[in-house]
């Protein structure tokens, strides 16, 4: 992840007022600067700047092309166990500005109350230390002494920019600065009404002298961090988790985060969970001032910006950018396809980056989606390359062999944004431990197959289908003693002399509810005639009209033009499908 670069926040919190004015150098030998103890421990000293950017915009000109508004997304139980926990939550805060002088415009001294009265060479040292924020109002915190009556406790003036001046007295505990151990300062001052930079001056005021004791500048919009973006895979969706803290300074309710994607402000969220840091560094604000925003991953792929503004009073401080770049790819790859008897076996893995569930997958031969299974099976390499998705992302599944189609084409399937990606591989039916053959007559014609039809017929009628929109259909009455109604094409399929094969092939009996059925099947040589025939099976039968599944071995002799048959032994009626021949086969 890239976390966008700028000129720093504190830059972008200052005005240029405050930026074009000197900073008063350190001063030797007053410890009190960084020793501080007087002051109340509830609060925290506002010292440094966040280590956020200003944002990098993507479109400067305006509103970015795809962007929208988007609802606030609650995350589920499961997506929460995806998110990494927070480190040790610490609130750092925005930087205050050390002037040299008051700045230009700055209302002036006022004259001593007594005139005629010789103002002398001033007698106090001492030193304005820090503004700190509670709510409503900045504490003014430092320390004046005055060498000539050091059990004299010395006034002090806090002034504004508005000429508004709130007088107070260093008389609060200070055991740095020594000489009676009571001269510190630490009041209050009501936050000016207008939300932007500031500048307070303090002055001691002894024998009609008043001396500078510094100028500090500060904002009054409100201030906080952007502290992370995770990036997190869940069922759910792909998000960018974007967490940190933002007080309003006004007040300890609950300031606004604005999200802004791309240069657009998609969603506003009020900063009111609990953040530990922010409670603990500004106790007097509660400790509800923490944000944590899901944001799903629903652009084009690409690279994009994510910036968060806070906002309160109709004020605005940006808090920083980071990428949120948008990638709704597939991964995967189809590894395998290997034999396995008369069937092929296919292995892969795919995941896409929009959920850590399952995707399904479809395999195809010959353009047909033959099945689709989940891509659910454990893979551990995957887990290790992809630790957000999880294991569960392998598929594996067996298809029926071809002659005619030795492609094998894997689909994943894209759940959210993006495409499907398709994955293709050959297998070599003549490399394999046998050649399989499969015919589903799906040609529509039987002169588009491997077959004749005998004395049957094509059928696509539903209630003689066995699977798929065609079957091969055969009846005949009881009086007929042998009626074969399919035969293998012995010019179209050869079969080699002196060779093992499985045919498997599924079937129903249709005839009359209850019926007896004598199905059979037989390899026969049209040179060598019925004495060669082999692997002859009858078998007996309730006809039912359930889908069923027969498988025969057997071997040829020494003929080389065997075909295959199927028939019905004294009457009934049956439909044949899906016929799988296992062995070494050849085919014009």
């Amino acid at each position: 992840m890239r976390t966008r670069t700028a000129a720093g926040l504190a830059t972008g919190l200052l005005s240029p007022l405050l930026l074009a004015m000197a900073v008063l150098p350190a001063q030797a030998g007053t410890s009190a600067q960084t020793s501080a103890t007087g002051a109340s421990a509830s609060t925290a000293v506002w010292s440094a700047g966040p280590s956020t950017a200003a944002h990098r915009a993507k479109d400067p000109g305006g509103k970015a092309k795809g962007s929208k508004k988007i609802k606030l997304y609650t995350p589920t139980e499961v997506d929460r166990r995806a998110l990494p926990g927070l480190a040790d939550q610490r609130a750092t805060a925005p930087a205050t500005t050390r002037l040299a002088s008051p700045p230009a415009g700055f209302p002036k001294t006022d004259a001593p109350k007594s005139a005629g009265q010789n103002t002398l060479a001033s007698p106090v040292t001492g030193y304005f230390d820090e503004i700190r924020f509670e709510p409503g109002k900045v504490r003014v915190r430092g320390w004046a002494l005055n060498p000539s009556a050091p059990s004299a406790a010395v006034q002090v003036i806090a002034r504004k920019e508005t000429g508004e001046q709130t007088v107070g007295v260093a008389n609060t505990y200070r055991p740095d600065v020594g000489n009676g151990n009571y001269h510190g300062f630490d009041f209050t001052l009501a936050l000016p009404s207008a939300r932007g930079a500031h500048t307070v001056c303090m002055q001691a005021y002894v024998n009609y002298t008043y001396t500078n004791l510094g100028c500090l500048g500060y904002d009054s919009r409100p201030f906080g961090a952007f502290e992370r973006q995770d990036i997190v895979a869940t069922p759910n969706g792909r998000f960018s988790v974007l967490r940190g803290w933002l007080i309003d300074p006004y007040t300890n309710g609950a300031a606004q985060v604005d999200v802004i994607r791309d240069g657009t402000q998609v969603l506003t969220v009020p900063a009111q969970l609990t953040h530990q840091g922010a409670a603990q560094a500004y106790p007097t604000y509660g400790p509800s001032h923490g944000f944590e925003v899901w944001v799903r991953h629903d652009l084009p792929n690409g690279n994009h910006t994510i910036c968060l503004n806070g906002s309160a009073g109709g004020a605005k401080t940006p808090l920083g950018c980071k990428d949120h770049d948008e990638d709704h790819s597939i991964k995967g790859a189809l590894d395998e396809v290997t034999w396995q008897g008369e069937n092929v076996v296919v292995k892969g893995w795919a995941l896409d980056f929009d959920t850590t569930d399952p995707i399904s997958v479809s395999i195809s031969t010959g353009g047909k989606i033959v099945k689709t299974v989940p891509a659910n099976v454990l893979r551990g390499d995957v887990a290790t390359s992809f630790p957000q998705y999880g294991a569960l992302h392998g598929f594996e599944a067996t298809i029926p062999a071809a002659l005619d189609e030795q492609e094998v084409s894997v689909t994943a399937k894209d759940v959210v944004i993006g495409t499907d990606l398709t994955w293709s591989k050959r297998y070599d039916g003549s490399s394999g431990p046998c050649r399989c053959v499969r015919e589903n007559f799906e040609a529509g014609a039987l002169n588009k197959s491997l077959f004749f039809r005998a004395q049957g017929q094509l059928t696509a009628d539903p209630a003689r289908l066995v699977s798929g929109k065609y079957s091969v259909y055969g009846e005949a009455p009881a009086t007929q003693e042998w009626q074969e109604f399919l035969w293998s094409d012995p010019a179209k399929l050869k079969l080699a002399p002196l060779t093992s094969y499985t045919v498997t092939f599924k079937y129903r009996l249709l005839g009359p509810d209850g019926s007896i059925a004598h199905p059979y099947f037989l390899a026969r040589t049209a040179s060598g005639g019925i004495p060669q025939d082999a692997g002859f099976k009858r078998w007996e039968e309730t006809s039912d009209g359930d889908v069923k599944t027969a498988s025969v071995t057997f071997t040829t002799k020494d003929f080389s033009d065997y075909y295959l048959i199927w028939g019905l032994n004294q009457g009934g009626a049956i439909a044949v499908d899906d016929v799988v021949l296992n062995g070494s086969i050849g085919r014009n």
